[in-house]
């Protein structure tokens, strides 16, 4: 259940290391190289099979121990391998609405769990595609439900406000809206 969440995995949702996660297979993951070809002025690889990337290897066997058994320990293990995806969607949505990182890297952090908790691995897709409407999702509804989506001029503002102060005013005085 998505009701308790350590302290720890809570403060790595907030603050990412600084410099990003170091590579824990040093030299595996090459770029690939340039077969010289050019496509519209982008230079393109060459056609070749991909191998599976050690981080999804390793990303398959933290949701299969999680899948064996259901613990928080599981899950936990496995919204850590993933929380990068959750910052580069908080990255975004921060640049999009102005609100703080920490905020939706947090929020982003539940709807990870979320996503966890509800995937089935027997759909052929990866966690990441299944995650991220659920990361997404779960941000835009905290910024629905918490942040002006319509910001009107300072004048519009001022004079809503003297509005409220002349009914309150009124309230007081016992008279009519």
């Amino acid at each position: 259940s998505s009701d308790v969440c350590s302290s720890d995995l809570i403060a790595l949702c907030c603050h990412p290391p600084r410099g990003g996660f170091p590579n824990p297979w040093p030299g595996e993951v090459q770029p690939p190289a340039s077969s010289g070809r050019w496509n519209y002025g982008v230079p393109t690889a060459p056609m070749t099979t991909t191998t599976p990337s050690p981080w999804s290897e390793r990303n398959r066997a933290l949701l299969a121990a999680y899948a064996q058994e259901r613990s928080i320990q599981h899950r936990n293990a496995v919204v850590q391998a993933n929380l990068p995806l959750v910052w580069q969607v908080a990255r975004r949505e921060q640049q999009r609405s102005g609100h703080s990182f920490e905020d939706l890297s947090q929020v982003g952090c539940l709807g990870l769990i979320r996503a966890v908790e509800r995937f089935d691995s027997a759909c052929n897709s990866s966690l990441s595609t299944a995650a991220l409407p659920w990361i997404t999702g779960a941000m835009r509804q905290y910024l629905r439900d918490r942040c002006q989506p319509l910001r009107g001029s300072r004048n519009l503002r001022e004079l809503s406000a003297r509005a409220r102060s002349l009914q309150q005013r009124r309230q007081q005085d016992q008279l009519p809206p």
